[in-house]
Order: structure tokens, then sequence, then C-alpha cells
């Protein structure tokens, strides 16, 4: 099977690379984290945020459908080599013979949500009491240029009603149909100040996973045309304005004392 996020492993391992911190430490202080319990990243890509939570002493694991994702992780985190997998994540869940504490999802929870397979999946990979993450980002130029942009994949047959789709609204569907308690804590919000360029949104559009499937001539095409467009939006060919990080966290539990779902 083709690897859709080939051609875009430096554009993502780069945003990886600019998530907050503090927006880490946030996610870990409301998950109780602790040197020792263990954590699955589905979708870990270049291993960043894996990275920074193997950092603090959490035993964890990595997982992604890209081979290419998963062998940048490995070269930039050699000493966790072990720890990065080539696979699919529901897969890789079902199969994992430990539960994990906490399992996080970020900007790539839309790939399995509506999968049937998805809620058994993860009433196997977390303990009772454990913590599910599902994080994304919103950039301020998404707004500016959304438009735009869904006009642009619309002409060269990308189909994309759903923008932000990453935020997982059907979540709560999911975790009822583990028949497992939930709770969702206040999510998580934190904004920074960001700069993008013009050529730096267009990497963006073309790294969405449904472009991907497009032919090389077509994503040329695009991408020609996205640019001319983008640059005339934002007058002068970069944006500045916030990036805005934010969480789901969800505790399951098996306890029937614990509320079904709360916001």
């Amino acid at each position: 099977m083709r690897d859709r996020f080939q051609d875009s492993t430096l554009l993502l391992s780069n945003l990886a690379k600019k998530v907050p911190n503090e927006f880490l430490q946030s996610i870990w202080a409301r998950t109780r984290m602790q040197p020792g319990k263990s954590l699955l990243e589905l979708g870990c890509g270049s291993g960043e945020l894996t990275a920074w939570f193997a950092l603090k002493g959490i035993v964890v694991a990595g997982v992604d459908l890209s081979e290419a994702m998963v062998k940048m992780a490995q070269q930039q985190f050699p000493s966790m080599a072990q720890q990065f997998h080539h696979a699919e994540a529901i897969d890789f869940m079902r199969s994992s013979p430990n539960p994990w504490d906490i399992i996080v999802s970020f900007e790539s929870m839309h790939l399995w949500l509506n999968d049937p397979s998805l809620p058994n999946a993860l009433k196997r990979a977390l303990i009772r009491g454990g913590f599910l993450v599902v994080a994304w980002r919103t950039l301020e130029w998404e707004n500016i240029c959304r438009d735009v942009i869904v006009d642009a994949l619309t002409v060269s047959g990308v189909q994309f009603y759903d923008w932000g789709y990453w935020t997982c609204p059907n979540l709560a569907d999911v975790l009822e149909r583990t028949a497992m308690n939930y709770y969702f804590q206040a999510p998580v919000v934190i904004s920074v100040r960001h700069s993008s360029t013009a050529k730096e949104v267009v990497e963006f559009v073309l790294g969405i996973d449904r472009v991907q499937d497009l032919s090389e001539e077509a994503r040329e095409q695009l991408a020609t045309g996205l640019h001319k467009r983008i640059e005339a939006v934002c007058h002068g060919g970069r944006f500045v304005g916030d990036a805005t990080y934010s969480a789901q966290v969800a505790e399951l539990s098996d306890n029937s004392r614990m509320p079904r779902s709360s916001h």
C-alpha cells in the first residue's frame, strides 16, 4: 500500500516540533501522569510527542501507518527506535499484550473515528481508569483561507466538507460504544503566536491525506493555483496570528458511579 504521507514527512515533523511545552505539561497534569506510567501514541508521526513523554520517565510506544514517518522517528530518536512501530493503529491496539494507562492521538483520530472496530480496540488497549487524549491544532490562517482552500480542493476533485474534522465531534459516540463509563474533563486549550508563509500553507494543504490520493500532476496543479490565491489573500505572503492547541481528555472506567459524560 502506498505511503500517503511520504511526501509530507518534513512538514509534519516541523509542525510537531512547534507543539508548546505548556500544552504537553497540561496534558501531563490532567492525566495524572508520573514516571512508570505507560502511554501509547496513535499516529506518532516523527516521534516528537512520544519522545517528550519518554524523557519524563513514561513507558511509551508510538504507532503510525506511514513507514516514512516511523523511519524518521527512529532516526531522530535512535535510543527509542524499538518503541516506534509501523502498523495500523487499531490492529496494534487489538494485539497489544498489556493495556496502557494513557492513549494519545494528535490530529490523527479522524483516520479511525468511523471504524466500527475502534470502540473494542480502545476498550482492550486502555486500563480501567485510563485516559484517552485527542488533541488538535487550529491555526488562525485556516479561518482566513478556508473558503479559498475548500474551493481549490473541490476543483481538484477532493471532497472536503468537514474542515476541522480532527476535533472529533463524534468521540462521545465512540466511547459510548465501548460500554465503559467515561468522563470528559474541561478541554485543554492553549494559544501561542504563530507565523506561516503562503508556501507553508500550501505544503500543509498538500499534506492532507485525501490530497495524497491525487496524481502527481494534479497535486502540482493544485499547488500552483493555490499558492497564487493564498498570496493574494494574505497580502505579502505571510500570516501572523494565533495557533490554538486543544485537547479532549476522557477518563474511562467500569465504575458505575462515574458519570457517563461531562463537559
